[in-house]
This record gives C-alpha cells, structure tokens and sequence, in this order.
C-alpha cells in the first residue's frame, strides 16, 4: 500500500482503514461520482453524541478527499479537537457549521527539536478566511423550545451516507416510504377484480419502496455502509420506475448535484411525492363504480347527511397521463333519470373546472382532473334518492378511476362516511 506522507501526518491504525475502504471501492461506479469538482469529500465522520445531547459539538474523528485524491484523517486520539458550544449562540437565523484546517507550528522532538508545519482542524460558525481549507458540515435552527436541531436546506458532500449528517434526509426518506405503502395498501383493498393490471403495477412500485426501506433499515443499523450515491441511485430508480407505470409521458431527469445535495434529494423526493399525490384513504372520497346495465356510467351511493354539503368535488383519476377528457364527455345526474336526460340532452349538474386543493391536499395535474359540482335541484334529487351517476361518454372511459368528494361539517359526516365505505367495497 502506498501512503503519501506529508509533515504532521501520524501514519495510525486508522488512516490505513480507510485507505482501504477506498481501495476496495476504487473501480465501483459509485467512486467515479467523486470528480474534482466535488471534492473535498467527507469519507468519515464522528462526533461524541454526549456532547450533542448538550447542544456540543465534538468532533471525534474526520477523513476526507482531497484536490489531490489523498485521504486525510484526523482524531481526538491523534489530535486535540476543539469543542463547539452552541449554547453560546442565540441567532435566531439558521447556523452553519464547518471544519476549518489551519497550519499550526508545531515542535517535535525532545533530544534534538525540530519545527513542522501541520494542519489543524477546528470546529467553527464559518469558514474561516486564513485557514488552508474549510468544510461546511451542517446546518443549524432553533426549534419552538429553542433547541438546536439539523435543516433540511444543506447536505454535506459525503462517500457514505452519515447517519448524522444526513438524519433529516433519511427520517423524510422513511416517511416517503411510508406514505406510498400506505397509498398502495389502501388501493389494492379498494381495487374491483377486472383492474388486475393495476393490481400488477402497484405490486411493483411496492416491491421497490420495501428495497428503499430494506436499504434504509441497513443504514440505520449499521449493517452495512451505503454510499451516497448509490442511495440517491435506488430512490431514482424507484421515481423512474412508478413514473413510467403512472404516466405515458418521459420523466424529468434529475442528476445527484455534489455541489446541491439537499436540493437534489429534496427535488427528487417532491417529484415522488407529486406522483402517489392522490391519497383516497379517507372515506370522505366515494369511488364510482361502473353499472352493470350501462358500461359508460359510473355511479355510487349518498345519504341524507349530503345536503349539508358545503363543496362537492368529481374526481378523475387517469391511468395514462395521455388520456384527455374534454368537460362536454361528462354527465353528472341523479341515477334514475340519467338515461333519459342523455338522451333528451338535457344539461345535467353543471360541473366546474377545479384547480386548488382538498383537504388541504394537492393533486397531480398530470393524472388527476377535478370538477367542482354546482348544486342545484337535480343534486337535491339525487339526495333525495341516494344515488348519483356520472355518464362519460368518451371511448376512453374505462382508462380512468373516479371519485366524488364531499366535503360535509364533521358533525354531519358520520353517516355520509359509512356509506362511502359501502359504495367503495
């Protein structure tokens, strides 16, 4: 093995560890992510957790690349790290953290002294001006009990993935997790028979969330060290992969920014979210079933309790992001007399095109069109007889799930809610 010395430098047990674990790893693809332009290149990191629980910084141990593709490692064992008190800072705005390396004279020798030139580090609040090189680490804000906690706004430039450094990205990780096997279970279970294909596609999606999650579980128990890129590679994938079932259109490329790794992550984490967007788990949706003796009518149950209505919404939910509907293809009535205002071509309830939220819950445009119903005395019969039909007359009928929203005074909704539960099963 072949360590390029410099003046300061302790050849120790663990500076040839980690010239190791880069060895091992010189011909992965993951390594060749590491160009000049990202460097320098946290390897590995430590900090005394005691101390954090104190609002402390103490750094235990750091290894890094540099311009020059060396590792460089130093630890409290070799070297006396400074303790960062973060109690002494009362700025209301976020706090950055960063590594300074300063070239301190040091005398070595007892019998015959000599001087060297080493570099130092020290925890600090900026990056230092005078000093030879400076790592910004993370950032801090202070909570609604004014204790300080990670940001998600940066990410350090690391090999590994640091279960410190990088804590609030994996906690959102574990949450996206999650959100979309919540998402599929609650789908599979209100899915019919005829839908299989669908019922294949969300198996798919479901079985790269749990390799995500598989590979997170790793990483928080120290099973195994994962590299960052390839973390970003598997979360990737699974955005690639539930775009391509979910939409007809090309995904948006997104490449792993050294220099913007938060936003990286963060942007690749909004585009999946904006994909499993549409959450029908609550009974307040009622989906529409197809009737047995009209294939291009949709219909599902109401009680009494919907005349206190205070919005009603038709929800369109596309499974191809191609598929178009134009507002004339679309007629909403009470069941009983649908067919017969079809075929005197009598106006309906008459619909609105809706673009904001609700629920306070956003919906992906791409797959999801939203009418907002104006009631009238047709949506009081359709009460009246507990029943409402939409006519979609458009051959492009069955490539679509739909909902009706009904946005009922929780006093009221109870009722409502259990015959949502019934229409959906």
């Amino acid at each position: 093995m072949k360590i390029k010395w410099h003046n300061g430098l302790i050849l120790s047990d663990e500076l040839f560890i980690e010239q190791d674990k880069i060895a091992q790893n010189i011909r992965t693809e993951a390594l060749s992510l590491i160009y000049a332009e990202s460097v320098p290149c946290i390897v590995s990191i430590d900090f005394d957790q005691q101390y954090w629980a104190e609002a402390k910084l103490k750094l235990t141990h750091i290894s890094f690349i540099d311009a020059e593709g060396n590792i460089q490692y130093y630890s409290d064992m070799h070297n006396r790290l400074n303790l960062l008190d973060l109690n002494h800072y009362d700025s209301e705005s976020d706090l950055a953290v960063h590594v300074n390396f300063k070239h301190i004279e040091q005398t070595l020798g007892k019998d015959a002294p000599f001087q060297v030139m080493q570099l130092m580090p020290e925890l600090g609040t900026f990056a230092c001006p005078d000093a030879a090189l400076s790592i910004k680490l993370i950032e801090l804000k202070r909570n609604d009990q004014r204790i300080w906690q990670l940001t998600a706004n940066y990410l350090a430039n690391t090999y590994f993935v640091d279960k410190f450094l990088q804590r609030i990205l994996l906690k959102k990780l574990n949450e996206l997790c999650d959100e979309i096997l919540q998402f599929i279970n609650s789908e599979i279970s209100y899915l019919p028979v005829s839908q299989s294909h669908i019922y294949l596609q969300l198996l798919t999606i479901k079985k790269l969330t749990f390799q995500l999650a598989t590979l997170l579980a790793k990483i928080k128990s120290g099973q195994m060290k994962v590299t960052l890129s390839a973390l970003y590679d598997t979360l990737y994938q699974l955005y690639i992969d539930s775009w391509l079932i979910k939409n007809a259109e090309e995904p948006s490329v997104i490449l792993l920014d050294k220099h913007n790794i938060a936003v990286s992550f963060g942007t690749l984490i909004d585009h999946i979210q904006g994909l499993f967007s549409l959450k029908l788990t609550g009974n307040a949706y009622t989906r529409m079933l197809p009737r047995s003796d009209y294939a291009m009518i949709y219909e599902c149950g109401l009680s009494a309790e919907t005349q206190y209505a205070e919005a009603i919404y038709l929800i369109i939910r596309k499974q191809d992001a191609s598929t178009y509907f134009k507002s004339e293809e679309i007629f909403v009535a009470p069941s009983s007399s649908i067919k017969r205002m079809m075929q005197l071509y009598l106006p309906g309830i008459k619909l609105k095109k809706y673009h904001g939220k609700i629920a306070d819950q956003s919906f992906n445009k791409l797959n999801c069109e939203i009418y907002q119903l104006e009631p009238d005395h047709d949506w009081q019969t359709a009460i009246n007889e507990e029943k409402l039909s939409v006519f979609i007359n458009s051959p492009h009928h069955n490539l679509a799930d739909y909902y009706l929203y009904i946005d009922i005074p929780r006093k009221f909704a109870k009722k409502q809610q259990n015959v949502a539960s019934q229409a959906s099963m």
